[in-house]
């Protein structure tokens, strides 16, 4: 079951971020992201908004038509409802299932195990993105202080959460954040998913 009330409260928090991710050929006129129509194509007649409590709403001027962003997601994508969140989940790496501890999809715990050490040509790109030498980059693999999680547009950049002497957690960001403002981090286990009280 989905929890449609963190869903709301997440999409409304993230929309923007979800635009671009989604509907790359837009652009944000206002206070509304604007394409042509379900399709995603340049245009201006669907706007989806941006601002304040109806954040994620959106209309199409020529259809008349209109709906939420998982909505959204759906015709643009041929998708039922719960695919749409899912697609949702995986770009944000957040949980949406009721009683997420005992139905969590394996694919939002950003955990420790599940990632990998860096490659040489990821180690290479995090060089050049953060000014560090590439041998720097990848003696913080090797030494269990940075990873990667996933890959291609999911990919994220792992840190590990000390608690105890013992890797307890994760702190992870998009390793390509296409968003505007601070990128979005996320700590897990969070205290929702059971973490302990290192989480902030």
């Amino acid at each position: 079951m989905i929890d449609n009330n963190r869903l709301n409260e997440v999409v409304r928090s993230n929309i923007e971020t979800l635009c671009r991710h989604f509907f790359p050929a837009g652009h944000k006129d206002g206070g509304e992201w604007k394409i042509a129509d379900v399709s995603g194509a340049k245009g201006n007649s669907l706007g989806i908004e941006l601002s304040a409590q109806k954040a994620g709403v959106w209309r199409d001027r020529a259809t008349n038509e209109g709906g939420s962003f998982p909505n959204l997601i759906m015709r643009n994508r041929a998708l039922r409802f719960p695919e749409a969140v899912d697609e949702i989940s995986r770009f944000l790496v957040v949980d949406f299932k009721v009683n997420g501890n005992e139905h969590r999809s394996a694919e939002n715990e950003i955990t420790w195990d599940a990632s990998h050490k860096l490659t040489d040509l990821e180690s290479e790109k995090m060089a050049i993105w953060r000014a560090y030498s590439k041998e720097f980059v990848q003696w913080l693999s090797d030494n269990e202080l940075l990873r990667i999680h996933g890959s291609d547009l999911n990919a994220r950049i792992v840190f590990p959460v000390h608690f105890n002497g013992k890797i307890a957690g994760t702190h992870s960001r998009p390793v390509d954040w296409q968003g505007e403002g601070r990128c979005f981090w996320k700590i897990w286990p969070s205290k929702r998913d059971g973490g302990q009280e290192f989480n902030p």
